[in-house]
């Protein structure tokens, strides 16, 4: 017996991964992306902290992320981050620093992975697509469940949600995304007049 065609096209056995067509619409080695960082440790009766800014991302680990609160750049090899709050410059060895506690590796190991299932469901009100994402390799196997929503027409990425298994998040609202060619210089950080550096390398 043949199945109606409205099941053909909505059943999961005929239905292909989103993930990469979702991941073909963000260029990771030359991208600039609007977006709010938002943090919600578990447990904590304070609100959601946000950050809004632009993360930039060029090939291999280079990436900067500007706000106006909170600066990070990576050169590959070396991290430097400023806290507008504390005044004060980190220096650390790439290779140090975990993976999770960056975006731009978040955003690629989530973009890079696959996913378990998917489903349609409004996000602030419109269509979208939510990809339960898998958790099982680094650095997603930190948490235990990781989200990708994406817009339903044409499978642009809106938002990545990660959840430890204490039930803190970490999203990222993607706002807007454009190309971008960085330069060398993108990934300078000039230490701002009185800050303190600490260098932990």
């Amino acid at each position: 017996m043949r199945l109606p065609l409205f099941l053909l096209l909505t059943s999961g056995i005929w239905a292909g991964p989103l993930l990469p067509e979702v991941a073909g619409k963000l260029p990771m080695s030359g991208c600039r992306i609007k977006l709010e960082w938002t943090a919600q440790p578990a447990g904590s009766i304070a609100p959601p902290r946000t950050v809004a800014g632009t993360l930039e991302l060029a090939d291999g680990d280079r990436f900067r992320f500007k706000s106006s609160e909170l600066v990070i750049v990576s050169d590959g090899s070396v991290i430097r981050q400023w806290n507008g709050s504390t005044n004060q410059v980190l220096i650390r060895a790439a290779s140090k620093v975990q993976a999770s506690e960056l975006p731009s590796s978040l955003l690629r190991a989530a973009l890079a992975g696959s996913e378990l299932a998917s489903s349609s469901e409004k996000l602030e009100g419109k269509p979208a697509l939510k990809l339960s994402l898998d958790v099982s390799r680094p650095p997603l196997s930190r948490y235990a469940h990781a989200s990708l929503w994406a817009k339903e027409s044409d499978h642009t990425p809106l938002r990545l949600e990660v959840e430890d298994a204490e039930g803190g998040t970490i999203a990222w609202k993607l706002l807007s995304i454009q190309t971008w060619k960085p330069s060398s210089k993108d990934f300078e950080l000039t230490s701002p007049k009185g800050a303190e550096v600490v260098d932990l390398r």
